[in-house]
């Protein structure tokens, strides 16, 4: 048995990021207390839908928002969205009173213009020279996880590493598109350039 003094500090620090970020995310209830009858949580994606040639990509909030981010980064200036076209058939949901913002960031229907589109593809295509190829190295592995864990918290440390990988603060849109992610970018690129999509 390990005493106090054998124990990697930096161990520690991992394990206790690690369970500290369980408890600040919405998955918490479902990765420390798994349960049969445990509602399960839904995490927020994003619908595109391109119309005209019925393409459709579904991104995560956290991808979502890292795009918009990193084709700020590389100079594309948002023109704003349209507000939702489903609400305007039936009664208008943005009047005088209350007026349109045009976000990218809710799905509620809106419409990003077929320039908007474009220049946002420009932006990321930009950023594609800089982005790695491989994967980068995100966290600890089973080795690096202290000897002190019973096989059970081991399991739960590993499955928190596997749901919450891209979650961890700092890093940056480059290390987040990195590797596997690059080419999902990629195929992004390729639908915006399709022309107007809708959020939803």
């Amino acid at each position: 048995m390990l005493s106090c003094n054998d124990i990697n500090l930096q161990q520690i620090h991992i394990f206790i990021m690690i369970l500290v970020l369980k408890r600040n995310t919405e998955l918490s209830k479902s990765i420390l207390i798994p349960s049969l009858s445990a509602p399960r949580v839904t995490i927020m994606n994003y619908q595109l839908a391109n119309r005209s040639t019925n393409s459709l990509q579904t991104l995560s909030k956290e991808t979502w928002s890292r795009i918009l981010s990193l084709a700020r980064f590389y100079g594309w200036q948002p023109m704003g969205t349209l507000p939702p076209y489903i609400h305007n058939l039936r009664k208008p949901t943005y009047d005088a009173e209350r007026v349109w913002d045009g976000t990218y960031l809710r799905n509620e229907g809106q419409t990003v213009q077929a320039q908007d589109a474009l220049l946002l593809a420009m932006a990321l295509e930009m950023a594609l020279d800089d982005i790695p190829d491989i994967n980068p190295d995100r966290g600890p592995s089973e080795e690096d996880l202290p000897e002190w864990l019973s096989p059970v918290e081991k399991a739960m440390v590993r499955d928190g590493l596997e749901e919450h990988e891209q979650m961890a603060l700092g890093i940056l849109p480059f290390e987040y598109f990195a590797g596997d992610g690059k080419q999902n970018l990629a195929e992004f690129i390729r639908f915006c350039t399709l022309g107007e999509f809708v959020i939803s």
